[in-house]
């Protein structure tokens, strides 16, 4: 990675004017021609000085010097795949240093004219690469703050201490990922299992030549969130979502419609992200002042702020690029196989889309700290998921208020044992619920009805292990000694016993 331009002044040195930065740009250029630097370092140099002496004019650039390092790395990217929007950043760079040559070559030859119109030239190139880094500084603070906010919701105040020792350790990429999934929840699930093992909160049964032991992932979820409360979103998150409102309608549509205009292929921006790619260029005042001016006789004004919408657009793509593949990258190496679920759901870093990915990492963390405790005897034990599907009481009463038979109740639902005013659906395939419809003659209206709470209702899991006693005295000489072993790991017996 080339170093950063002495040239580049530090947030300390305050606001750059325009003159001062043409100035800082031109000194730098002369000095990378004279030192004979090759053009990819002098763009990638040029773009890091840029970044640097306009941070006053971006929102949202970041306050930590590591997530300043990501909008740096980020803006500079350059992937081996031959995507539009990465080219038409390349080719905003080129540009802006074929105005900078102008511009110098003008002020070398006092050509006043022609050192104006260069000017304005190389400040009109110089915009448009600093959408590129709004793009870029929008979405970084969009993702952020949406997976701290599933974190929160799951994990607590012991999500956020650490997320935050990590946000100043390490800049948003794979290592970032990695630690907080590694340092929240591998460790956060080790501890709920940890507990759950003290607690003996597990439940177990003996049949014939078997023993069954049951744990609930609600034990660990419950563990792991924090006591209801308000979880409050930033202010970027609250203006990102606002630009789907009815009122914003008409900016959400004149940006789409530019960015469709721009790049219509599929290969340029995937489908799933047109919409949050529109919703980030909403949150420039170009998008607002486009939707003002759009009556408006002046079609070159007009034209740039679709050239500075465009331009969010691109640093927006790139960071959602980056940001999905550096996690995914991370969770190939946590959650191996997390990783075709994750392919799959996360698709835009939405708070939903996080909300499901955590949820199955935690349940599969739970499984593997289960597996851990078969020891020896993997072959003679086994595991299986029940699923079940829970609903709030009162969503089934207004059932029976309605008129339906009060018998199906025991044939539908059961009580949740582990949430006071909550139901299990008895049935757990779709196919049993089905039998069981047909065979009661059940009215059309609250048969849709029940086949809407069991497609709304939030499913449960519970793992059931068996240990195979039949098969367990055939590899030892001691059962008794071999299951207390395997029990103590569980938890079902303390470590004394």
């Amino acid at each position: 990675m080339s170093q950063t331009p002495e040239k580049a002044p530090s947030p300390a040195f305050g606001v750059v004017s325009a003159d001062q930065r043409l100035a800082l740009y031109a000194d730098y250029f002369n000095e990378s021609k004279e030192r004979q630097v090759v053009r990819e370092i002098l763009e990638r140099d040029l773009l890091i000085a840029l970044t640097h002496m306009n941070q006053h004019r971006i929102k949202e650039y970041p306050l930590i010097p590591m997530q300043q390092q990501a909008v740096v790395e980020f803006i500079t990217l350059r992937t081996s795949g031959d995507n539009e929007l990465e080219e038409y950043i390349h080719r905003l760079t080129k540009n802006f240093i074929d105005c900078l040559e102008n511009h110098i070559h003008a002020i070398e030859v006092n050509d006043s004219y022609e050192v104006e119109n260069s000017r304005a030239a190389l400040l009109n190139a110089e915009s448009l690469l600093i959408k590129c880094v709004q793009g870029v500084c929008f979405t970084i603070a969009v993702c952020e703050d949406n997976f701290i906010e599933a974190l929160q919701r799951l994990f607590g105040e012991f999500a956020l201490s650490i997320s935050d020792e990590i946000i100043h350790e390490h800049a948003m990429g794979e290592l970032y990922w990695r630690e907080h999934l590694e340092r929240i929840v591998v460790k956060g699930v080790k501890n709920a299992f940890d507990n759950i093992r003290e607690s003996r909160d597990m439940d177990i049964r003996k049949e014939k030549q078997a023993l069954f032991l049951t744990y609930s992932l609600d034990s660990v979820i419950k563990r792991l969130r924090p006591p209801a409360s308000q979880f409050g979103k930033s202010q970027i998150q609250l203006d990102f979502e606002k630009n789907l409102n009815p009122a914003r309608r008409p900016c959400l549509k004149a940006v789409y419609r530019i960015l469709s205009s721009a790049f219509d292929s599929e290969t340029s921006i995937p489908a799933e992200l047109r919409q949050p790619i529109s919703q980030i260029m909403c949150l420039d005042s170009c998008a607002g002042e486009y939707v003002r001016q759009k009556t408006s006789a002046d079609a070159v004004k007009q034209s740039f702020l679709e050239l500075q919408l465009i331009s969010v657009a691109c640093g927006a793509f790139i960071s959602f690029n980056a940001v999905t593949q550096d996690f995914l990258r991370a969770l190939e190496i946590v959650f191996p196989s997390a990783l075709n679920f994750a392919l799959q759901e996360l698709k835009d870093f939405s708070p939903a889309t996080l909300d499901a990915l955590l949820l199955h990492l935690i349940e599969i963390s739970f499984i593997q700290r289960l597996y851990d405790c078969f020891g020896e005897s993997r072959s003679q034990m086994d595991m299986k998921a029940i699923r079940f599907r829970c609903l709030p009481e009162a969503s089934v009463e207004k059932l029976f208020k309605a008129g339906l038979a009060a018998d199906m109740r025991d044939k539908l639902w059961r009580s949740d044992p582990n949430a006071s005013g909550y139901l299990l659906f008895i049935p757990t395939a779709a196919a049993d619920l089905k039998r069981i419809l047909e065979q009661s003659g059940i009215q059309s209206e609250a048969l849709a009805q029940i086949i809407r709470l069991w497609q709304n209702a939030e499913i449960k899991t519970k793992f059931q292990i068996t240990i195979r006693l039949d098969k367990l005295i055939k590899v030892t000489t001691n059962l008794n000694h071999r299951l207390s072993l395997i029990l103590r790991r569980f938890g079902v017996l303390s470590k004394g016993s």
